[in-house]
């Protein structure tokens, strides 16, 4: 039987799981992509336009990328850190 603190848990971490798996998905789709490109020819422009990621997209996987804090993702993306705390790393 599942207890009410652990059904609000699974609501509380529901949205970071959801973003990690979003998150692996591109990663899975940017490394397939330079793993078929020509070496020496493919360019991280090439890749993206592949990809069909937007400039923010490309922007938020950057900052993810370097594991930064709530505060610093929020700062670097010029949004409230509440938002960044619940979107990116809840």
């Amino acid at each position: 039987m599942t207890t009410d603190a652990e059904c609000a848990y699974v609501l509380r971490i529901q949205p970071l799981l959801a973003g990690i798996d979003r998150h692996q998905l591109h990663l899975r789709r940017w490394r397939a992509a330079q793993q078929t490109a020509d070496p020496g020819t493919s360019t991280a422009d090439e890749t993206v336009t592949a990809l069909r990621l937007t400039p923010r997209e490309v922007t938020v996987l950057h900052v993810l990328g370097r594991a930064l804090t709530a505060k610093a993702i929020a700062r670097r993306l010029g949004i409230s850190r509440g938002y960044s705390a619940s979107a990116c790393c809840p």
